[in-house]
């Protein structure tokens, strides 16, 4: 198999020969899907999460910068556990009308991070 933690939060087990999603499961907050379809490896939407111009919506987790970043993961063939360290933030956002200006950020949204449930900005996951 294939172990990878991925930004959307999510640690994905695939098969390493076929790409085949065994499993996909959150390994810190997540609220901004509702799951993995393990049949596409697709995400499943959470209609209460979806953003749009002129609409807030507040704790979102991950943040857009992902639950992962890149930070390395590492396996210990001595305790048998996968070590994550990752963000722990959520954020509110508020989509909005943007006009492209060179050399400026071009998002089109203002967003507010706070820290996630425990109220640390990272966290370390021994994943079993």
């Amino acid at each position: 198999v294939l172990v990878r933690p991925e930004r959307n939060g999510y640690l994905y087990v695939l098969d390493r020969a076929t790409g085949e999603v065994l499993s996909a499961k959150p390994y810190g907050p997540v609220n901004s899907s509702k799951g993995v379809d393990l049949k596409t490896g697709r995400l499943m939407e959470n209609p209460d999460k979806l953003t749009g111009t002129g609409k807030v919506v507040r704790d979102i987790c991950p943040t857009a910068s992902g639950l992962k970043d890149w930070q390395p993961s590492a396996f210990s063939p001595r305790t048998g556990l996968l070590y994550i360290p990752h963000n722990n933030l959520c954020m509110d956002e508020e989509g909005v009308e943007v006009n492209y200006i060179a050399g400026t950020p071009y998002v089109g949204m203002n967003v507010r991070m706070i820290p996630g449930p425990g109220g640390n900005r990272g966290a370390f996951t021994a994943w079993d």
